[in-house]
């Protein structure tokens, strides 16, 4: 039998109680992000269970290193990756030369006021999405949305408390 998290990412299995596609929750609109709480574990697992979502699954080495190795799962997980950057009014900016950066989205304004100073849950949903892609290989990524959510933070301190930017920190750059 596949693993749980292989198989919701490669399509042959929904998640959760609503058996729910990937696909689908790729399609969903921001409302959806924003209001539903049992995906984002999901999207992006960890090694440690969910307290928010006990019934998740979590990743151990074998999911790891098949993440690592196989471009098709690394390729849908970036594709998780974009589907979050844009409800948080992010983008993801890949340059010819290999470079990659997360920048202000043209709806930054707009989706960053529904984060930046409120609902504080999207900052654990942040976190783990560092964590999750700085794990599954996509390393580039994490810390290219870290150096994002760096700049807001020296710009926003007094909506993003220091304890949130440290988190983000530590998921980002495995320390």
């Amino acid at each position: 039998m596949p693993d749980p998290i292989i198989a919701f990412y490669l399509g042959e299995q929904g998640a959760g109680q609503f058996d729910r596609t990937i696909e689908k929750i790729w399609q969903w609109d921001w409302e959806r992000l924003e209001n539903v709480h049992d995906y984002i574990q999901w999207l992006f697992p960890l090694t440690e269970r969910s307290a928010y979502n006990p019934d998740a699954p979590v990743l151990d080495e074998h999911i790891i290193e098949r993440f690592h190795s196989t471009d098709l799962l690394k390729s849908r997980l970036k594709r998780s990756f974009e589907v979050m950057l844009n409800f948080f009014g992010l983008q993801l900016v890949e340059l010819v030369d290999g470079q990659i950066r997360v920048d202000q989205g043209n709806r930054f304004n707009e989706r960053g006021e529904n984060w930046i100073s409120a609902r504080k849950h999207n900052h654990l949903r942040l976190t783990r999405i560092l964590a999750s892609t700085r794990t599954l290989g996509l390393e580039q990524y994490s810390l290219a949305l870290f150096r994002c959510l760096e700049s807001i933070y020296h710009n926003r301190r007094d909506e993003i408390s220091q304890t949130t930017y440290q988190f983000w920190k530590r998921a980002a750059l495995g320390d």
